[in-house]
């Protein structure tokens, strides 16, 4: 296959075969974490597992969050002047500015409320006391928001379902 061929594809093959891609490489490396080398004992501590493959885990993790964010700002820097060329912000006859800058109020309601409710009790993790204030808050304040925002896209996705109509259908 060429790349002179892969340029004439509509985006939809192009993200099926990325997404099939990624789905792949996450499904290996996390067969290798469990079939190989998964029970090798901790040096410290027996009792506890040390796997092989935690660190290519990891790795992919991280991997996935700097292309998410390297994206998302590229996005962001190419879209710059969509935000501010328009007057009204409007698009399609659509409140894209509003709609916008309620999106990121809300966003920034939530992470705050999250920040105020999460606890900063001590845990024992391991037979140990991790007992600091600043990242027990934090942790807890990405689960907080993480949990908002996904019952907020269930939501949405509900609500949405049930108000598809598609002109056109025949009925």
């Amino acid at each position: 296959m060429k790349l002179t061929q892969i340029i004439h594809w509509p985006a939809e093959k192009i993200s099926q075969r990325v997404l099939y891609l990624l789905m792949g490489l996450v499904g290996i490396v996390f067969l290798l974490f469990f079939f190989v080398g998964f029970d090798r004992p901790y040096m410290e501590n027996p009792d506890f597992n040390a796997p092989l493959f935690t660190d290519a885990v990891l790795l992919l993790g991280i991997l996935f969050l700097l292309l998410v964010v390297v994206l998302v700002l590229v996005r962001g820097l190419l879209d710059i002047r969509k935000w501010h060329g328009d007057g009204e912000g409007y698009e399609n006859n659509v409140p894209r500015r509003k709609i916008t800058h309620g999106l990121l109020g809300g966003l920034l309601v939530i992470v705050t409320l999250s920040a105020f409710g999460a606890s900063a009790e001590p845990l024992q993790i391991n037979d140990r006391l991790f007992s600091d204030r600043l990242w027990l808050k934090v942790a807890d304040m990405f689960i907080y928001t993480g949990l908002a925002l996904l019952v907020a896209a269930i939501a949405a996705v509900s609500y949405g379902a049930t108000r598809y109509k598609r002109k056109g259908k025949p009925k």
